[in-house]
């Protein structure tokens, strides 16, 4: 478990550098063993599909941070680009190596980081339900480097082997501490 279920914070800290394919997606997100709406935190998700007005995401220039039963602070939703820049970052470059850090609180808060600059926060109950009574879940660290969805129009697409050439994705290290 986490935050004040366990009574330590937990850090967890990942550099990465990816291209993602058209109609992939790429994402650092933590999950419980169970699920009725509570217990996700997406340190960052980027998302391979063409977004409203051609906007295209496949080449990782947007992303976007959130919980599911939390609270978040910022609304990465209503648009990626926005809020980056409210966190002082203007540009990104997924080709390039970056360290993703996520820090869940013992009082059940949670700061993310990427490259040391605060990019999200809030309050997530690491439960099912994500109540602060609710049954308490167990954490799963997980790396998705291939996850399509159904919900998402833009990912229902044949895709052919050669668009596959010159997109990877590269981890450097994937590291998580308790304190």
């Amino acid at each position: 478990n986490g935050g004040s279920l366990l009574g330590k914070e937990i850090i967890w800290e990942t550099r990465v550098r990816y291209v993602t394919p058209k109609y992939f997606w790429f994402a650092l997100w933590t999950s419980g063993d169970h699920w009725s709406y509570g217990a996700e935190m997406d340190v960052v998700e980027s998302f391979g599909y063409e977004n409203p007005g051609g906007y295209t995401n496949f080449d990782g220039r947007y992303w976007h941070v959130a919980s599911v039963g939390g609270t978040d602070a910022t609304n990465y939703n209503s648009g990626w680009g926005s809020a980056m820049s409210s966190y002082g970052i203007t540009s990104y470059d997924a080709t390039q190596y970056h360290i993703w850090t996520w820090l869940y609180r013992a009082d059940n808060t949670y700061v993310v980081y990427v490259d040391g600059t605060q990019v999200q926060s809030g309050t997530l109950n690491w439960t099912d339900g994500a109540g602060p009574t609710d049954n308490p879940t167990d954490m799963s660290f997980i790396i998705d480097a291939a996850w399509g969805h159904n919900l998402v129009s833009g990912v229902n697409h044949s895709l052919a082997a050669s668009e596959l050439a010159g997109t990877y994705y590269e981890f450097d290290y994937s590291r998580v501490y308790l304190r």
